[in-house]
């Protein structure tokens, strides 16, 4: 008889708020704050060398948080983990703009690190970013996995995968909601 055992687990998961609840969230009041944070700095770092530094604050607010029911909730009912907030942030790329390689990891604190991150489209433009994962899959030490970042898509994440944005080709900003999970 032979055992085995899984070492790690790593995946992505993604899907769509159905439409029952996407017509009862006020998605513009989430954008609009989005863009007032940007449009005063609002960065949740000012070190270039930081990934955070192109993470934008953003307000409480109710739209919001029903987002963050419906992840938690269908997260947990598929998955039997309950994710549990740790950070939240806004993205704007400008036409041009990409966000670099990076993972949501704090090398000095792994256990207040999160366990899996979100990334959730409001605003796609006609040609849509994608968002690149990099890992390693035994002997093959660069492998991609690509999805189109589509208008109100969800897409999450193992927080220690390497991922980027490729560049916005569209000539208006493509709008993201970030979110950070604990799962319990």
């Amino acid at each position: 008889m032979q055992s085995k055992i899984l070492l790690t687990e790593q995946s992505i998961v993604y899907g769509e708020i159905p439409s029952i609840l996407k017509d009862k969230l006020d998605l513009d009041r989430i954008k609009k704050d989005i863009i007032k944070n940007y449009a005063l700095n609002n960065f949740q770092s000012k070190d270039i060398f930081n990934y955070h530094k192109d993470y934008i604050e953003i307000s409480d607010d109710q739209h919001i948080t029903w987002i963050l029911d419906y992840i938690r909730d269908h997260y947990r009912a598929e998955y039997q983990r309950t994710p549990i907030i740790t950070q939240r942030a806004g993205l704007i790329q400008n036409k041009g703009h990409t966000i670099n390689t990076h993972h949501h990891i704090d090398e000095f604190n792994l256990w207040g690190s999160p366990d899996i991150s979100c990334i959730y489209t409001l605003e796609a433009g006609k040609e849509p970013s994608e968002i690149i994962f990099e890992y390693t899959k035994g002997r093959e030490k660069h492998a991609r996995y690509r999805i189109p970042m589509l208008e109100n898509r969800f897409i999450i994440f193992n927080s220690d995968l390497a991922h980027y944005l490729t560049p916005n080709k569209n000539e208006e900003a493509i709008v993201n909601l970030s979110f950070q999970f604990q799962l319990l």
